[in-house]
């Protein structure tokens, strides 16, 4: 009789070992399921905050997949398509504005534009630079009566290369590099009337905007750490 009980209590306590087993496996296989689930949603994040639009990618990934089918009524999925319709439309409005900038210019300063940068002259970069900071007083991180700063490196006698940030600005004789700074300084102040930089500087507020909410979604998720609902590749 005793052996018999011990028996019994032997296999009840395999029976409670194995359960318990399974049951941190698949623990351990649900949480490394919400680690991975809470990467995809750090990536959209990264993403979002530096405004690259890669989501093709990601939408062909089984992690996409699955995200969506827990969440099938989050609102990150329209505002992911409003974002990159966004971001498309900055994009475009940029170059209307980077174009702008190339014909005030062009017409208003001592030197041609070159498309040798050997050669004295304007480069596309000084339109580049312009509608950069353009942009940048669009979003508050600039204000319009900050002079253009340049940087000179001689390339021979009384002429420069003159650059401004990341931009190359032209190969400019040394008389004239005031007088191209303060043509630059000018018309960026003008800027500010501008249609081109009026509609740039109201898709910009929209796309801050939809990128927060973006935000505030995306950390429910990397924040909860459990993404609620199921999806094909839950392990239970």
């Amino acid at each position: 009789m005793a052996d018999i009980l011990q028996r019994r209590q032997i296999f009840e306590q395999q029976e409670r070992e194995l359960r318990e087993s399974k049951a941190m496996v698949l623990r351990q296989a649900l949480e490394r399921h919400y680690e991975a689930l809470c990467d995809v949603a750090k990536r959209l994040d990264d993403l979002v905050a530096r405004e690259e639009r890669q989501l093709s990618t990601m939408r062909n990934e089984p992690l996409w997949a699955a995200l969506t089918e827990h969440l099938p009524r989050s609102p990150l999925w329209k505002l992911l398509v409003k974002w990159e319709d966004l971001c498309q439309e900055v994009e475009q409005l940029g170059l209307r504005l980077r174009d702008r900038f190339g014909s005030e210019i062009g017409d208003r300063s001592p030197l041609e534009f070159s498309e040798d940068p050997k050669q004295v002259g304007l480069s596309k970069g000084a339109a580049l630079m312009a509608a950069t900071i353009g942009k940048a007083i669009a979003r508050g991180k600039r204000s319009p009566e900050e002079f253009v700063k340049f940087v000179r490196t001689s390339v021979g006698e009384g002429i420069s290369d003159v650059e401004s940030g990341d931009h190359h600005i032209g190969r400019i004789p040394d008389e004239k590099i005031e007088a191209v700074q303060n043509l630059l300084s000018a018309i960026i102040m003008e800027a500010m009337d501008w249609e081109e930089y009026s509609n740039l500087a109201k898709s910009l507020r929209d796309l801050d905007r939809v990128k927060q909410n973006l935000k505030d979604e995306l950390n429910i998720i990397i924040l909860r750490r459990v993404v609620p609902g199921r999806c094909r590749y839950c392990p239970i």
